[in-house]
Formats: C-alpha cells, structure tokens, sequence
C-alpha cells in the first residue's frame, strides 16, 4: 500500500520545526542523524515527560514504584507465563516506510520489512507472542528525515487504527533514540502511541525492534531498577532482595543491574546490598548491550507481556480461527483436496487483518474495504488468497499483507 501524506499536516510540520524538508529525489541516506552512546531508546525518558506534564515527580515517594494495572501483581502475571501448551498469541503490525514525496528513496523494501518481522518473530517465539503487518509505504519528503517535533503531526496524519493496529514508523531522523509507548501511558491506543524506529536500528538482528515492541507490551528496561530510579529508593532492586517481583522491573528472573554497553557482566558492588553484582544477563532485549548479545527475554517478562495483551491490548490480537474456519482452508497445501469458495477465505483474511474482529466463517467480506458485498471481479483471485493462507498458516511465513493484495 502507498499513499501520500496529508499536504495541511505537512505543510504545518515545516513550519513548526524549522527543518529543512529533503527534495524529492534527494537521498535521505546523507542526512543521517546520529546515535546518543548512553540512551538510545526515548521510551524512558519522554514517559516520565509526560508524567511530569501530569503532576508527578519520578524522584517522589509516590512514584517511586507504583503499580500502574493487573500484570504489575506477579499472583496475575504468573498464570500467563508460557509453557509448551500455550496458545500462539499474534499481533497485529501497521509498519509504515517513509519516502520522499514521490515515492523515491524509500526507507525499507517489503523485503526489508519481512525480514525484519521474521527476525522479530525469532525472538518472541519462546514467549509464544508471534507478529503479522501490513506494508504501508508514506511518500512525504517533509517526514522523509523525521525531527522531534514532527513525530506526533506525523503520527496523527498517518497512523492505522491504534485500538486494532500496533502501528510502526520507520525511516531516518535527527535525534539519536528510537521509541515506543507503554500500555499503561494514556497514549497507548491513540494515533500518538505506537513505535518510531530511527535507521540506526533498522538492521541485523532487529533486537532494538523487538526491544521498543516489549515495552508496548508492557515490559521496563532491565536496568530499570538500578539506573532508572533514585539509589536505594523504594524501587530500588538490590541484589539479593526477596521483593524483586515487585520493584525495578516487576520480573524476578532479570537479575539486577546497571546499565551496560558492553557484552560482558556488570563489574563493581551494588551500592545498596554491598554485594556483587555478579550475573546481570547482558543477552536480554530489554538492556542496552550491543545487538549481537541481546538475543532473549525470560519466562517472567513474557508472562508479563502476555498478560498485558490480555488486559488491555487485545484489539492489536489476530482472533483465533474457529473450526469451522480450520476445517476449511482447502488445498493451500497442494494436497489436491478440494478447495473452500473465495468467500469463505476472504473471510477469514477480513476477520485476521481488516476488520479486526471475527465474522462467520461463511460470511462475505469486505476485503477492499468498498462498503459493497464481496468477492467482486477487483478483488483478489481465489489461487492468490489460498497462497496467502498457506503462508500465513501452514509454511509460517510473514508477508505484508496490503501489499499481497
């Protein structure tokens, strides 16, 4: 799918920031901002802005560890921790690639793209939390090379849905930090919420992606509790505390620690117990260590993001097939049974990525979003939608779906 921006909003956004917009046909690539060393994901920073805006002070006792929903009580959290039963939990993506007004340079390809979702997918697999997305190409070379100021306007313009989609920009920008928004930020299911990846982290093993995605479900930085509070304060989390599911990081299983931006283990004392810091788990995807070590989450911190699915992200979740739909996906597998009617896999591609709510199995649907009964003659042909669906469910490929279409 490409589409231009909205010409007010963007006219709007050079106004306010004072950035020169990139030309159309100008490579943004040369433009590239740079990487702060030390916080390079904003979500942090401009939550506790927002806090603030609101009345509270991170520093105070009365926000010094509060609980901000269910999954912040570990009796909730631990019940959605997986195990090998579990059920696949899929997400639903709206990644948006900018471009320059006309169309040039786009940031990422729909190859990019999927292999970033591939990547991602790789390391939420132990979780059992897997992602689908649509492909969404923006061409606004006033975006192209995105500044602060520009990221709301931006958002607002071009956003999907924000209670179905968990929308995603990607593209070149001038500060030094991607960021996503929390569950519990008020923003969270408005067209402010959702991630903004700058192209430093747009590469390898997409850990930064995967990174800003755990905090929209729900999980703290690692070093939350040590780096990211007063010293010794009330959330604090020491080494040895028996209240670690309650403090820091609401998760046990993430030994404490400082930030790190190198690969090995904390070295030093923590100041507030006198002991070692010894193992501080520089793999996980919640710290800042380098993309090359960070390759997992622990059981807790996906118990932790399950459970937030479930309390207030559901909108985002690709409902379950129902038998009927199970029973029905025909010969995408080339086993030369007899194939469903178009209607009844439109349907399903409707009730997964569309319209964001399950429909009768044998119900019409409205795939191109014409408002008119479908399938029409402009509509997809039934061998492309069973392809689709053996992507989806039987090969577990990702594939950018709008694009498919």
């Amino acid at each position: 799918m490409t589409r231009a921006a909205r010409p007010v909003v963007s006219l709007l956004c050079c106004l306010i920031s004072g950035v020169a917009s990139v030309g159309a046909g100008e490579n943004p690539q040369l433009l590239a901002g740079s990487i702060a060393a030390d916080e390079w994901c904003g979500t942090q920073t401009r939550f506790e802005q927002k806090m603030r805006a609101r009345g509270y002070e991170p520093e105070s006792a009365a926000y010094a560890c509060p609980e901000y929903g269910p999954c912040d009580d570990p009796s909730t959290r631990d019940p959605w921790v997986p195990i090998s039963g579990s059920g696949f939990i899929r997400i639903k993506l709206a990644i948006h690639i900018l471009a320059n007004s006309d169309g040039s340079y786009p940031f990422s390809t729909p190859e990019g793209v999927q292999n970033a979702v591939d990547q991602v997918n790789q390391l939420f697999l132990s979780g059992r939390i897997q992602f689908d997305y649509v492909f969404d190409q923006i061409n606004s070379s006033d975006w192209r090379v995105l500044s602060e100021d520009e990221i709301d306007p931006m958002k607002i313009a071009t956003a999907f849905d924000p209670t179905v989609w968990l929308n995603v920009w990607a593209t070149n920008v001038l500060f030094g930090y991607s960021l996503a928004t929390f569950p519990f930020d008020p923003d969270a299911l408005e067209a402010t919420g959702g991630i903004v990846m700058g192209h430093f982290h747009w590469s390898g093993n997409f850990s930064a992606f995967a990174h800003e995605i755990g905090h929209c479900l729900g999980l703290w930085h690692n070093f939350h509790g040590v780096s990211e509070v007063g010293a010794c304060s009330q959330c604090f989390e020491s080494v040895g505390a028996s209240n670690r599911d309650r403090v820091g990081d609401y998760c046990a299983d993430t030994p404490p620690t400082p930030l790190l931006l190198g690969c090995g283990n904390a070295a030093g004392i923590d100041p507030c117990s006198g002991l070692s810091w010894d193992y501080t788990q520089p793999e996980n995807c919640m710290g800042y260590t380098p993309p090359s070590c960070r390759n997992m989450f622990t059981p807790q911190q996906h118990g932790r993001m399950r459970c937030w699915i479930n309390d207030g992200l559901v909108g985002w979740v690709a409902p379950a097939l129902d038998s009927c739909c199970l029973g029905r996906v025909g010969d995408a597998n080339n086993d030369g049974q007899d194939e469903p009617s178009l209607g009844d896999i439109m349907a399903i591609i409707d009730m997964l990525f569309l319209s964001g709510r399950p429909v009768t199995c044998l119900a019409e649907a409205d795939v191109n979003q014409s408002g008119g009964a479908e399938p029409t003659g402009n509509d997809i042909t039934l061998g492309d939608a069973m392809l689709l669906v053996d992507y989806l469910f039987i090969s577990g490929s990702s594939v950018g779906l709008l694009n498919c279409l």
